[in-house]
């Protein structure tokens, strides 16, 4: 029963994030349909300007938000999402090798579990860690892959510009104390 409820406000979390994110897209497209001579450039700081950077920031957010859900209902699926669909080269198989080899070592525990014996246990105990081991790091995967998506959605609109520097210059700097000069390179980083 608990199962149940899970999906289902499962289910209900993503058709309405779907649902805000159809009545954003809406706006959007209905934005789109405009002509350029009724569309005016907003100057930062106006109210307008406002709240075209908060709709921008809510279609991002939404955007971050759809990439780990489809993550989560299908693993990969965020991933196309994002437009990243080489990293499933990277997914899938190891998802495949992972559950083969939990699907191997749980053959081989139920093998030697059912003969019974002293070794017979002891390799059966050993299996079954085997496996629970496999099992665990699948999990484990399954989270590494919601995390990608979603690390990779936020990233899209990370702003990669020139107006990261670097300034390399000689500097003298004096010593007060007994009148002497040093020379050196002073590096400094700045962000515009």
């Amino acid at each position: 029963m608990n199962v149940l409820r899970g999906i289902i406000l499962f289910s209900v979390c993503c058709f309405g994030s779907v649902r805000v994110a159809y009545s954003a897209t809406n706006t959007l497209a209905s934005f789109n349909e405009k002509s350029s001579k009724d569309v005016t450039i907003p100057k930062p700081g106006t109210p307008e300007y406002e709240k075209a950077n908060n709709h921008r920031l809510l279609l991002e957010e939404m955007a971050m938000q759809r990439a780990w859900m489809y993550s989560a209902l299908l693993p990969g699926a965020g991933q196309i999402y994002n437009q990243q669909s080489y990293r499933l080269l990277v997914l899938y198989p190891v998802f495949a090798g992972l559950g083969y080899g939990a699907y191997y070592w749980h053959i081989e525990y139920v093998r030697y579990d059912r003969e019974g014996g002293t070794t017979c246990e002891q390799l059966a105990h050993d299996y079954k860690r085997l496996r629970d081991i496999f099992m665990l790091f699948a999990g484990l995967w399954y989270i590494v892959n919601i995390f990608d998506a979603y690390v990779n959605a936020s990233l899209k609109s990370f702003d990669v510009s020139d107006d990261i520097g670097l300034k390399i210059q000689p500097i003298v700097m004096r010593n007060r104390i007994d009148n002497s000069y040093a020379f050196g390179l002073g590096v400094h980083f700045y962000i515009i």
